[in-house]
């Protein structure tokens, strides 16, 4: 089948990683798949010549697309959308990947519309016209399929699950190499990710270790960061760097209010990372003193984190039920599952 994925850019992150990781093992099966994007941005993180989908894009980067918009005096979304609507090829399967390019997704009247939902993204928005947009979204005729059960059961469409890479994402170091006591936390600058909880975490757990604590950062927001502890800063990491860093940490920090999925503490486990988390709306892999621990409070989180790093035996015991947990999730089950959608609902032009 000729298989289409429609996004208005490929910037680091995890939904992005999951469009990358579908089509390149649509690909493997023999389909021909596209990427179309307004921008296709910088791919550093991923690798240009890693992505086996052919691209298709708008404009080749960020600044000719904010020319274009400056000159046609329009509403920023409007002008993506109506790009994006416009590069859209001929295809048999069309996959909206974002509330915001389920629209020119459907109107372009090429393939059959499905919209993959990564998120419920009214929650992403202030701006009314943008919270409208996304809900409109889910009353559209594109077919939906959703990475979570709670997304399923949120906007009625059909599960397909999610996965991690473990080509990339796997240990790099044994339980024993590891760095002693060192954390890795993502700042991400949004308010449902809660970075304010995690900073007041780190805190109280650095007052209590001080220089026996390592805390590393990743975030592409470094100059908004401003704790009173140090730390160890990486921005803009491919996913092999990231897998380093993930491997090379005793836990993740992982404070969100709420996900779509919630794809680092996975990657974590998968990386033989341990995992305390809050527990989030849209958890469906983390289970409380199994695979991780789950707590609210900056005193809860922080106990926790200490008894990870203090007890070997008890982190290990994670770690073990966290390679099953990872062993569950894999794009080739949704890779078999999307073919099956396909087949039933898609009339090849």
């Amino acid at each position: 089948m000729k298989i289409n994925f429609n996004t208005l850019g490929l910037s680091s992150g995890g939904g992005n990683r999951v469009i990358i990781e579908l089509s390149n093992r649509l690909v493997d099966r023999g389909h021909d798949v596209t990427i179309s994007a307004v921008t296709l941005q910088r791919f550093d993180w991923y690798g240009k010549e890693n992505i086996k989908a052919k691209l298709n894009m708008a404009f080749p980067s960020v600044i000719t697309r904010i020319i274009h918009q400056r000159i046609q005096h329009k509403y920023y979304v409007d002008v993506q959308l109506d790009l994006l609507k416009k590069i859209i090829p001929d295809c048999d399967v069309n996959i909206a990947t974002f509330c915001l390019t389920v629209a020119p997704t459907v109107d372009s009247h090429k393939g059959k519309p499905f919209y993959l939902v990564q998120n419920y993204e009214p929650w992403f928005f202030t701006d009314p016209k943008l919270i409208k947009i996304a809900n409109d979204s889910y009353d559209s005729p594109a077919i939906k399929i959703c990475v979570s059960h709670w997304l399923e059961q949120k906007t009625g469409g059909i599960y397909i699950g999610n996965g991690v890479n473990t080509d990339v994402f796997k240990p790099k170091l044994t339980f024993s190499e590891k760095e002693p006591n060192s954390i890795i936390y993502f700042y991400r600058g949004m308010s449902g990710k809660r970075d304010d909880l995690a900073l007041e975490c780190l805190s109280k757990l650095y007052e209590k270790k001080k220089s026996k604590i390592h805390i590393v950062a990743q975030s592409n927001f470094a100059k908004t960061i401003n704790p009173n502890f140090r730390f160890e800063l990486h921005t803009c990491l491919s996913d092999i760097e990231l897998a380093k860093v993930y491997s090379s940490a005793r836990i993740l920090l992982y404070t969100s209010s709420f996900e779509g999925f919630g794809l680092p503490p996975l990657e974590a486990l998968a990386c033989g990372t341990n995992v305390v988390s809050t527990p989030f709306t849209g958890n469906e892999f983390l289970v409380d003193k199994e695979n991780c621990f789950l707590a609210k409070t900056p005193e809860k989180i922080t106990s926790h984190i200490i008894e990870l790093l203090e007890n070997d035996e008890l982190a290990l015991e994670h770690l073990s039920n966290g390679k099953s947990t990872v062993a569950d999730h894999n794009f080739d089950k949704m890779i078999d599952i999307l073919e099956n959608l396909f087949e039933k609902n898609v009339k090849k032009q």
